[in-house]
């Protein structure tokens, strides 16, 4: 195996084509809120979130408020990191 990028990921993969579809799901959201409920970020502040993101990012474009979209990407963030980069792996960066 080494360090081949290729091996490793067929194996990995290998491996979950035994597991099923729940057990996979459940696996992947207890590892995920292991790492994602260590932070949050709670602003007392007004938003948007009675609309879609795309809308809210077009309202902000046009000089509107919405303080809790900085949340949103904060939290938007944070999953993308988690989801890229696991102890054992490359770190994202």
């Amino acid at each position: 195996e080494g360090r081949d990028p290729g091996i490793r990921c067929s194996r990995w993969l290998d491996a979950a084509a035994q597991l099923s579809y729940a057990e996979l799901r459940s696996r992947h959201i207890r590892e995920h809120r292991r790492y994602y409920d260590r932070a949050d970020l709670t602003l007392d502040a007004p938003g948007r979130s009675d609309l879609p993101t795309d809308e809210r990012i077009k309202a902000l474009r046009a000089g509107g408020a919405d303080e809790q979209l900085a949340a949103l990407f904060f939290r938007y963030g944070r999953y993308l990191l988690i989801a890229s980069s696991r102890p054992g792996t490359q770190a994202a960066t």
